[in-house]
């Protein structure tokens, strides 16, 4: 049917290309015509003005001879008013003329010649023959002498040859124009000829073409009306088998419903559960941060108490030194007061006073000497002391060192494991989110298999309704409807004789698990 169809096209492209050849082919020699009808016209036309501009010149030299003779003969200058306004003329009308004739070299020689004649006309007997007559009038010449004058002229025969050149210049123009015109009527009458012709023959060829066409058109639609009746045929049947597969469709679409729904419950409380977590490890983290931060806190106290047990270590190191030298002092002193005690002695009763002052200095330097021993063994007490002290005070530090690593461990463990849940939750809510988006894909397949059903339904009435107007189809190519003869094809599992296809059973778990992460991805 195709290739009938391709060999309808093409013969239907051959006719409409005749037809058009015939057309153009017409149409080229009409513009061919045409175009020479047009060169004829302006040929005419040049002739036309020609013809005028020769008329208007044999005009002007009748109005000069004609007002120049009045003239001579009344003496009335009114009548040389047409000379007058002539002769200025007859120089730009000659000038014209011959601006029509650049192309005819002859006829502009005669142009010319004419010009020539016409002025020394003018000059040499016109104007004298008025000058002269004009002393006539006035007196100083007599008329005698004016028609002698007259009769020596050559104006009759300036006037015959320009007359003559004048009227050969007229008769071949007319001849020109004629055979212009019988031309151009020729030309028209061909056109008119070959246009009837043309588009006579192009309207035949087109109506035999036509008719033709009309006979193949109703043979190619009676053989489509035979395989779009096969067609609908097997639209009947697979629509039928298209039905009931939808349908098996559909039902399986609500159990997978059914199933995701469950399922979305289930991850649901998941969800709860996994969010639940999360809050409680971010309500633990304020309770280790505080942890942390005392055993932070308790870290430098220590810190600060051992560097105050070191300061007061060492100040308790340079005391000792300073009553050592106070001890120093006071045993040099003591000697000096015993030296002197000597020396009091040996002076007798003049050093009597100065022996009492050396005795109460002495005594001053062993009370000296004996609170620097005092304060000697007190600052060893305390220095002792202050060691106990700083052995204490590290080994507090280490033991808030060690609570502080523990705090900050808790602290990270707590942290991670509100990480962990946040993303958990976030995960389940991705889960929920697909499986929600599954469940509307499942929901809307199902509404389209509902869909398809009715559509199904609806193809199968649009097929009875084709097959009525195949009928009809039919009848107007002048066919009666018989039996079907093409090929019938079926759908698979029709050829094959299987049964219709049957609600689908529940994958197992992993490939649901597969089919919701390439539903994720795809989401």
């Amino acid at each position: 049917m195709r290739l009938r169809l391709k060999s309808l096209r093409a013969k239907i492209l051959t006719a409409t290309a005749v037809s058009f050849t015939v057309i153009a082919g017409c149409a080229i020699v009409l513009y061919h015509n045409v175009d020479r009808m047009l060169e004829l016209e302006h040929d005419v036309s040049h002739s036309t003005d020609v013809i005028e501009h020769i008329d208007e010149l044999r005009l002007k030299l009748a109005d000069m001879q004609t007002g120049v003779r009045g003239y001579i003969i009344t003496g009335d200058e009114a009548f040389l008013a047409p000379y007058r306004q002539a002769s200025p003329e007859l120089a730009p009308l000659l000038q014209e003329s011959k601006a029509l004739l650049q192309g005819k070299p002859a006829f502009l020689a005669k142009v010319e010649r004419i010009e020539a004649l016409a002025l020394d006309w003018d000059q040499h007997d016109l104007q004298p023959e008025i000058v002269h007559r004009q002393a006539v009038t006035a007196g100083t010449l007599s008329m005698e002498v004016l028609t002698e004058d007259l009769k020596k002229a050559q104006s009759k025969a300036n006037l015959d040859e320009i007359r003559t050149l004048v009227d050969d210049l007229r008769h071949y123009e007319n001849q020109h124009l004629a055979n212009c015109t019988a031309r151009f009527d020729t030309m028209a009458a061909r056109s008119e000829v070959l246009a009837t012709v043309g588009i006579g023959s192009a309207i035949v060829i087109g109506l035999a073409w036509l008719l033709w066409i009309i006979r193949q058109t109703s043979n190619t639609l009676a053989g489509l009306a035979e395989t779009i009746d096969a067609g609908t045929l097997q639209i009947n049947v697979a629509t039928g088998q298209i039905s009931s597969a939808v349908q098996t469709l559909a039902d399986g679409a609500t159990e997978q419903a059914s199933s995701l729904e469950e399922a979305s419950a289930s991850l649901e409380e998941i969800s709860s559960t996994t969010a639940r977590n999360a809050t409680s490890a971010g309500d633990a983290m304020p309770y280790a941060r505080r942890t942390e931060d005392a055993a932070q806190e308790g870290s430098q106290t220590a810190g600060e108490m051992k560097a105050a047990m070191d300061s007061i270590r060492e100040a308790a190191a340079r005391v000792s030194q300073i009553t050592k030298t106070v001890d120093e002092i006071a045993f040099q002193t003591n000697i000096l007061a015993l030296n002197a005690s000597i020396e009091a002695a040996r002076a007798g009763d003049a050093g009597s006073g100065f022996a009492v002052v050396a005795e109460e200095v002495r005594n001053l330097a062993q009370r000296s000497a004996k609170a620097a021993r005092e304060t000697a063994a007190q600052l060893e007490g305390s220095v002792e002391q202050a060691d106990l002290g700083l052995q204490i005070s590290l080994r507090l530090s280490d033991n808030f060192q060690s609570i502080l690593d523990a705090s900050s461990e808790v602290t990270s463990r707590i942290r991670d494991i509100a990480t962990a849940s946040s993303e958990q939750s976030q995960g389940v809510q991705q889960i929920n989110q697909g499986v929600s988006q599954l469940d509307q894909v499942v929901q809307t397949n199902a509404a389209m298999a509902e869909e398809t059903a009715a559509a199904s339904e609806e193809l199968n009435q649009q097929s009875e309704s084709l097959k009525k107007l195949v009928q009809s189809l039919m009848v107007l190519s002048g066919r009666q409807q018989g039996t079907v003869v093409g090929p019938t094809r079926r759908i698979s599992f029709v050829q094959a004789g299987a049964k219709p296809p049957q609600a689908p059973q529940r994958p197992p778990q992993p490939a649901k698990t597969k089919r919701k992460e390439e539903l994720l991805l795809t989401a």
